[in-house]
């Protein structure tokens, strides 16, 4: 059940939150920034205006914002204007997060396969490495060929499916409260 209109903000804030916080958050204060950000039209803000918004410390959102630039779901502005940083997203955000993840599933899988080489692949220990090393390069491929693929299909402006049936694709939030997913 949706609620008012008055409350459908905070209401999807507290949904994305915690789906986020499920997901790629590490912690909530994250998943808040994230979703404070996405939810200006602007699709940007300072460290000041998260502050103010989500009514937490600066070093809260410090530490989230950190996290964000990190998994690359954010960059960096420069307001020459004000001699602030504004924080933004934008619409490759996922795209550039998605990559910066199969790129570390690619490191993790090199590091497997050194120490499966380094300590012998009929080992008990490489054999395990060498499956890790192998899952992760396979992961991270196909992670790549998935972004690509859906970056492919959004250029030419087509809506991109999961599934036979996109009307079965497309997650519900019913079920979902003020207070998280049931």
């Amino acid at each position: 059940m949706m609620p008012p209109a008055d409350q459908a903000k905070d209401w999807f804030i507290s949904v994305a939150v915690n789906a986020l916080v499920v997901l790629p958050m590490r912690n909530r204060m994250t998943a808040c920034v994230l979703a404070c950000l996405y939810l200006t039209d602007s699709g940007s803000l300072t460290a000041s205006e998260l502050t103010r918004s989500l009514q937490v410390s600066p070093a809260s959102v410090s530490k989230a914002i950190g996290e964000l630039e990190q998994q690359e779901l954010i960059r960096r502005e420069r307001d020459p204007r004000r001699r602030r940083d504004r924080y933004v997203i934008d619409a490759d955000a996922w795209f550039r997060g998605w990559m910066a993840s199969a790129h570390q599933n690619t490191v993790l899988a090199e590091v497997a396969r050194r120490g499966a080489e380094t300590l012998g692949t009929t080992s008990p220990v490489g054999a395990r490495l060498r499956d890790f090393g192998q899952f992760f390069e396979h992961v991270g491929h196909a992670m790549i060929q998935a972004a690509e693929q859906w970056r492919q299909t959004h250029a030419r402006g087509e809506r991109p499916t999961v599934g036979e049936n996109p009307e079965t694709a497309t997650p519900s939030l019913d079920g979902v409260d003020a207070h998280g997913l049931e």
